[in-house]
């Protein structure tokens, strides 16, 4: 919708709401109907922080990758896990388990860090 339009539908919308929920808690639905008016008019835009509003658009995605979130607030990214190589995620029943472990210690591998011989 053009910029504002929204605010029509949402004062009746919060105002049926409000009475079907008895016409309890009149401020909620207030300040509920403040914060339609005022991102209806806002001409700024939002977003999920205020370093992403304030930015130009052309560097939104330079401001969402340095918070390494979106316009929603998720994050871009998961943080970086600490996965040992696969041959040390076998089980330890297994016979090929054990010679993967002596092949990946004998090419400079540990626990955590893959050694030079690995499968791709």
């Amino acid at each position: 919708m053009p910029l504002g339009f929204h605010v029509i539908p949402n004062i009746g919308r919060l105002a049926t709401e409000f009475a079907l929920h008895g016409f309890q808690e009149p401020a909620k639905y207030v300040t509920r109907l403040m914060l339609v008016m005022t991102e209806g008019f806002n001409s700024v835009g939002d977003a999920a922080s205020l370093l992403q509003v304030v930015a130009p658009t052309s560097m939104d995605p330079l401001a969402a990758l340095s918070e390494n979130k979106d316009w929603t607030g998720r994050a871009l990214r998961a943080k970086a896990s600490t996965r040992r190589p696969r041959a040390t995620r076998w089980p330890r029943t297994r016979r090929v388990r054990w010679l993967a472990d002596v092949i990946n210690a004998a090419s400079g591998g540990t626990e955590y860090a893959a050694g030079q011989l690995r499968s791709s």
